[in-house]
């Protein structure tokens, strides 16, 4: 398991990604997801009320 970062420590790793450019991040272990994982999908506060 991994070790459990300081607030400090992962402060400086959000700051890292948030300076990379989309290109310079490897997502190539992250599979895509399917069209049909959407299907029921909703945005929060649009649903109808009851």
């Amino acid at each position: 398991m991994a070790e459990k970062l300081t607030e400090a420590e992962r402060d400086a790793q959000l700051a890292r990604l948030a300076a990379m450019s989309d290109d310079e991040i490897d997502t190539d272990d992250i599979p895509e997801l399917p069209a049909e994982n959407w299907k029921f999908a909703r945005r929060p506060g649009l649903a109808k009320s009851r």
